[in-house]
């Protein structure tokens, strides 16, 4: 599920990805217009390819719990991403993460639909 390509649409730093039920992913971000990193991490759930992945997610300032849910319906060559995160702890928190995630997926559907080279 997770490619190189996909990757580097979501962040420019290294993450780690062991794709595996209990395995861990960790992933640092950048704000390039704040300086600022965000990093964290979490447990590989559920891995049923190619229909759902699912883990927890623990930012490394938060002890806040969340489950990050995504699943991918194919109908006639075009995917259906449907995308859940919850456990967020206040209505700021919700707003935020909607926009973090919201630049993510237009940066992967630019990564997407960029011709090869």
């Amino acid at each position: 599920m997770a490619n190189d390509a996909v990757k580097a649409a979501i962040t420019h730093d290294p993450i780690l990805v062991d794709l595996r039920v209990g395995g861990e992913v960790r992933v640092v971000m950048r704000d390039p217009h704040k300086d600022v990193e965000y990093g964290g991490g979490g447990r590989y759930t559920e891995i049923d390819p190619p229909r759902r992945l699912a883990f927890t997610w623990l930012w490394d300032d938060n002890p806040t719990r969340q489950l990050i849910e995504i699943e991918f319906e194919e109908t006639d060559g075009r995917t259906t991403v449907r995308f859940t995160h919850s456990g967020l702890w206040d209505e700021d928190a919700v707003r935020s993460h909607e926009g973090g995630w919201g630049k993510a997926f237009d940066n992967l559907e630019r990564t997407l639909t960029a011709p090869a080279e």
